[in-house]
């Protein structure tokens, strides 16, 4: 039950902070470098950076979906 809870606070974590501002990162860099303000290499790396976090709260679903699966199966499997 702490992993769910951990898991569960991961996943709050990714969607309430993490995704929102990697969202804000890539418009501000497509802006930023639309306005000749950045060049092609800092937008790359501020578009890679922010799809790095996207990609951690995709593995991060991933592993709640499992350990939900995993927990089902238990509890369907210890009934009488």
């Amino acid at each position: 039950m702490q992993n769910r809870e951990k898991l569960n606070a991961n996943l709050a974590y990714f969607k309430n902070s993490a995704i929102p501002q990697s969202n804000t990162i890539i418009q501000t860099a497509g802006l930023q470098y639309k306005n000749g303000q950045i060049n092609y290499i800092e937008w790359g790396t501020l578009v890679t950076q922010a799809l790095a976090i996207q990609v951690q709260y995709a593995e991060a679903r991933r592993e709640h979906q499992l350990n939900e699966i995993e927990l089902d199966y238990l509890l369907q499997n210890n009934q009488p």
